[in-house]
């Protein structure tokens, strides 16, 4: 009879963990329209430039993790970069591609990776500005001397 129970209660488990199985993935699946719709938001801003933030490193092993937006696989993407700079050994994958965990920690992530592309934009526009006018100079000394 001990029996009976215990499985009427293992059954009731494998039941509930269906369930929660069934909520988690439906709370992911959220996450990953949240997150497509960020990397289209970001994509739209048109800011032509890269950036990448960290997320995490591992003292021991020295492995680091970036949450990146750049070209990826032709089109501006969200992306995590993880690997360890001592070996110079990387791998670049598409956000939608790891873990939810990495996903959900990618997702805080986020406001400080657009304040970086932010800052790589304003400093693209220095240097663009400043060798635009290297060019200037360089064609008018070029035009002076063929005079």
């Amino acid at each position: 009879m001990a029996e009976a129970k215990g499985s009427g209660g293992l059954a009731a488990r494998i039941k509930k963990a269906r369930a929660t199985a069934t909520r988690l993935g439906a709370k992911s699946n959220e996450l990953n329209e949240e997150l497509t719709k960020a990397e289209e938001a970001i994509a739209a801003l048109r800011l032509g430039v890269s950036a990448q933030v960290m997320m995490h490193a591992d003292d021991e092993s020295g492995d680091e993790t970036y949450l990146c937006f750049e070209r990826f696989e032709g089109k501006w993407s969200l992306t995590i970069l993880e690997g360890r700079p001592d070996v110079e050994m990387w791998s670049t994958n598409p956000l939608m591609k790891v873990s939810r965990s990495l996903r959900m920690e990618a997702a805080r992530n986020l406001p400080a990776l657009v304040d970086k592309l932010m800052e790589r934009t304003e400093t693209e526009i220095v240097e663009v500005d400043e060798t635009t006018a290297k060019v200037a100079a360089f064609v008018k000394e070029l035009r002076e001397a063929q005079s």
